[in-house]
């Protein structure tokens, strides 16, 4: 089967809204991103500075978003997004290591294993 020609069979078919699906800038995901960090570092300060002290004292060299949630329950009124945005701090460093949730509500995805800076 060939590809697909519109209804006079002159052109390829091209979906009605296919320029909503083309690559954007490649850089604007990375924008958004931060641009959602320093929302959430600006909302939700107090809980941001709490979650990342209790973290650092926890004695753990690697953290995950399960001892977040373990160590610092998300309040409520607090986006859950705030989350993510705690570990995107100086006091962590990225690694490549994921491990799979033991939370009920995660659904055994992999999360990301973070190294505490001392």
């Amino acid at each position: 089967m060939g590809r697909m020609k519109d209804t006079f069979g002159d052109r390829p078919y091209q979906h009605p809204h296919a320029q909503e699906f083309m690559p954007q800038d490649p850089f604007e995901g990375l924008e958004r991103r931060e641009k959602g960090v320093r929302r959430m570092e600006e909302r939700f300060e107090d809980y941001m500075t709490k979650a990342r002290m209790a973290l650092k004292n926890s004695g753990l060299d690697y953290v995950t978003s399960d001892d977040l949630h373990r160590l610092f329950p998300l309040p409520e009124g607090v986006h859950h997004n705030a989350i993510g945005a705690v570990f995107l701090h100086s006091m962590f460093a990225r690694t490549d290591h994921f491990i799979r949730s033991t939370r009920p509500d995660a659904h055994g995805r992999m999360i990301r294993k973070w190294r505490v800076r001392r």
